[in-house]
C-alpha cells in the first residue's frame, strides 16, 4: 500500500472495514498518517450498534447508506 501510494496520485482509497488479516479502521489510521488521501469504507456490516457506536462517532466516521 505504501509503494503505491509513493508511485501514484491517489486522491481517494476504497476499502472493507474487516480487512482479512487487519483491521480496516487501523489501516485508515496508518494511511491519514502518511499520504493525504480520502478515504471510503464499504463493508456488509449492517448493524445500528456498530453505527452509532461512540468508537465510530469519536473517528468521525459518517454512517451513509449507497
Amino acid at each position: 500500500m505504501h509503494q503505491i501510494l509513493s508511485e501514484y496520485d491517489i486522491n481517494l482509497v476504497i476499502m472493507d472495514i474487516n480487512l482479512p488479516g487487519k483491521n480496516g479502521l487501523l489501516l485508515a489510521r496508518e494511511l491519514r498518517e502518511q499520504a493525504n488521501v480520502a478515504l471510503m469504507f464499504l463493508t456488509g456490516r449492517d448493524n445500528e450498534v456498530d453505527k452509532s457506536s461512540p468508537r465510530n462517532r469519536r473517528r468521525r466516521l459518517h454512517h451513509q447508506a449507497v
